[in-house]
């Protein structure tokens, strides 16, 4: 997993659902949660921070 690539966001609307890995506020993330929570695992807050990560598809 590559760290140099996680893409940024400063709101919802900036979500993109094929990235790695994302990061953004903590009051952004506690918004997304519930949204993307079957398409990446949430980690955080840490540093004031929420950490997205994609979820693998096992099934292809």
């Amino acid at each position: 997993m590559n760290f140099n690539n996680t893409l940024t966001i400063d709101s919802i609307d900036k979500w993109d659902d094929d990235s790695e890995i994302i990061s953004t506020t903590q009051e952004v993330g506690l918004k997304l949660i519930n949204k993307v929570i079957f398409t990446h695992i949430p980690n955080g807050p840490f540093n004031e921070k929420y950490y997205f990560f994609k979820r693998n598809d096992k099934s292809k």
